[in-house]
């Protein structure tokens, strides 16, 4: 089975799940190959286990971009993270500031705002 549709397959069965932003890097690990009904050999299988992790990074002439890719991958998680503390921040402000303006019997259309994407 080639590494696209193994990672995809299990990609979508992890996305079921609820994810754990501070578990680095997805993976998948096939514990014996064998046994495995997933797993397709174009030769003769050999025994053993598998492992597949997906990370991007701009190049891997040397061993400083693997820790590099996990280095940003948890950066990354850190920002989404922080991203989502403060969007329930605003949205809870929001709420407040639209309940005090309904008591007072004002009209009050919600300030927008743009959220970053990582």
């Amino acid at each position: 089975m080639t590494f696209e549709r193994l990672f995809s397959a299990e990609a979508e069965a992890a996305e079921k799940e609820e994810e754990n932003p501070d578990k680095i890097p997805r993976h998948v690990i096939i514990d014996e190959v064998v046994r495995e009904p997933k797993m397709h050999y174009y030769r003769v299988p050999r025994l053993g286990s598998y492992m597949a992790i997906k990370l991007e990074y701009s190049s891997c002439l040397f061993e400083e971009a693997y820790d590099e890719a996990i280095a940003n991958y948890e950066y990354i998680n850190n920002l989404r993270k922080d991203q989502e503390q403060e969007k329930a921040e605003f949205e809870l402000t929001q709420a407040e500031i639209a309940k005090e303006r309904a008591e007072a019997g004002e009209d009050y259309e919600r300030d927008e705002r743009d959220w970053q994407e990582f």
